[in-house]
């Protein structure tokens, strides 16, 4: 069965469009010669519109009959397009129903090739299996026809050898961070993700533990220069030492209290104005 074309014939195709081409170019370029370096002055502007106008009408004509000639000839395709997607749908109708057949079988081989894949997965995993789920070694490819059952269950030894020789590698470093580490390798299982989060957080734990350091070594010269006040406050001023303020001061009963008090715990030496 075959689509053949009655009419037109092979031969009664359009070949060209025939029209008089070299007639219009030469008397379009005749009559456009005027318009080559022309150059309007500001009297002329009324008349450069005016030559604008023309020519756009003059080119808006040949556009005009250029797309009524491809409608012309587009005319009988669209037609025939319009029947032949009515027969091709004929033909899609049994193309889907057998698809479905085809994609249903193709997913019912997919899903027995994935039970024994689980089972590969279950015979090999052993105490890594609440750590390391098959969906985080799963790749889609091992659902492809072309991948063989072999291949796979090589894969899956590989990795789970190297993820189980990976934490042991990690749990002999002693680190202090092994559980953020091994959270860290779990979640990417790259070896080299989970060094480099040991070393981020051992250059913290420095940073912070010198940030101690230092806090503790200001609390501490503030104790020594407040016990140095304190044993200073304490000494009796010598004779030599003290300064004689005289001046009056106009205060409450509470204030007076107050620097009483100040006074006598300083131990400054006050008497009467004479």
């Amino acid at each position: 069965m075959e689509l053949k074309i009655i009419s037109p014939s092979a031969d009664g195709f359009i070949k060209a469009i025939e029209f008089n081409n070299d007639e219009l170019k030469k008397e379009l370029s005749l009559r456009l010669e005027k318009y080559k370096g022309i150059a309007y002055n500001e009297e002329e502007i009324k008349l450069a519109k005016s030559d604008r106008a023309t020519l756009n009408k003059l080119k808006d004509a040949i556009e005009n009959r250029r797309k009524e000639i491809k409608a012309q000839c587009l005319r009988p395709y669209e037609e025939f397009e319009i029947k032949i997607k009515e027969i091709l749908a004929l033909i899609d109708e049994p193309v889907k129903e057998i698809d479905k057949q085809v994609k249903a079988f193709e997913n019912s081989q997919k899903e027995e090739k994935k039970e024994i894949i689980t089972g590969v997965y279950d015979e090999t995993i052993g105490d890594l299996k609440d750590i390391l789920p098959l969906e985080k070694i799963w790749s889609s490819k091992w659902l492809n026809k072309t991948y063989r059952l072999p291949v796979i269950t090589e894969e899956i030894i590989k990795t789970v050898e190297r993820v189980r020789t990976d934490l042991k590698n990690i749990e002999d470093l002693k680190s202090e961070f092994e559980i953020q580490i091994k959270d860290r390798y779990l979640e990417t299982l790259l070896i080299s993700e989970a060094l480099a989060l040991k070393t981020r957080l051992e250059e913290q734990k420095k940073k912070l533990e010198e940030l101690k350091r230092q806090k503790e070594a200001r609390l501490k010269q503030q104790d020594v220069a407040t016990q140095i006040q304190t044993e200073i406050m304490k000494q009796e001023p010598q004779e030599s030492e003290l300064e004689l303020l005289e001046f009056r001061l106009w205060v409450t009963q509470e204030q007076k209290l107050f620097l009483r008090n100040y006074i006598l715990t300083n131990k400054i030496k006050a008497g009467k104005v004479r």
